[in-house]
Order: C-alpha cells, then structure tokens, then sequence
C-alpha cells in the first residue's frame, strides 16, 4: 500500500503544478503529463533506491516493510517530481517543434477526343482540363 503512495501520488502533486502554469489544458494533455511524470520519476526512483538505500531486491516489499525507506522515499519522489514538472515546464514554454506537410503533386493524365493526344496536368490544373474537356466533347456532339 506504501508504493502507491511512493510513487502515484507525488506525479499528481507535478500535474497539480504543471495544471496551475497552464491553465487551459485539456483531459489528454493532463493525462500524457501524468503518464511522462510517473515515468520519469519511477525511472529516478528506481536509481537511487538501487545506489543510495542498497536495496536490491523486492522493491515493492522493501518500501512496504520499512518506514523510514518509506517516508525518505515518499520526500525523494516528491522533490523529484516538483523539479521534472518545472524542467517540463520549461521545455514547453521554450522549445517549439514546427511540422510542415508536403503534399505530393499527384499527375493526371486528360485524353482529348479531338486528336486522341494525351495532356498531363498537375493536379491543381486537373479541374481544369475536365471542364474543358467535357465541354469540348459536348460541342464535338452538337455538330
């Protein structure tokens, strides 16, 4: 019951900070927020339960048996989330990534019934040609 607390909890603490320097998000982006917080902490946590307390194996029960690793735990992750939410803070006010979409210019092919020549247009101009098209076989039918 311990770990849910060690690690759920202070990622909701960074979402509360990150929701209250924006405040316009939506459902999603609190949701990715979270996500990327508890992944991140739980990665850092992982690393200096493993370097700093000498804990080795059973993680889950280390952090359920002993409360001092508990509460030194539970004051690590929360320091740790408060700092990932302002450095994710600040890549999101500072950094802006531009995506630009190319279209690919498709070539149609129009075949004339005067001459039966083939003319190929890009696609901007393909409108174009049916209408002059059409009309063309319309006034060859007239005659």
């Amino acid at each position: 019951m311990y770990v849910l607390f060690t690690l759920f909890i202070p990622s909701i603490i960074g979402v509360r900070i990150i929701n209250y320097f924006n405040k316009n998000l939506k459902i999603k982006d609190i949701l990715y927020n979270y996500i990327t917080l508890l992944l991140f902490s739980f990665i850092i946590n992982m690393f200096i339960m493993f370097n700093f307390f000498g804990v080795k194996e059973d993680i889950f029960d280390a952090l359920n048996s002993n409360i001092m690793l508990f509460i030194w735990m539970s004051l690590i992750s929360i320091a740790v989330n408060i700092i990932l939410c302002f450095i994710g803070l600040v890549i999101q006010k500072n950094i802006e990534f531009k995506i630009e979409v190319v279209e690919n210019e498709v070539k149609t092919k129009t075949v004339s019934s005067n001459n039966n020549k083939i003319n190929t247009k890009d696609s901007k101009n393909s409108k174009k040609t049916r209408k002059t098209v059409s009309k063309t076989v319309k006034k060859d039918k007239d005659k």
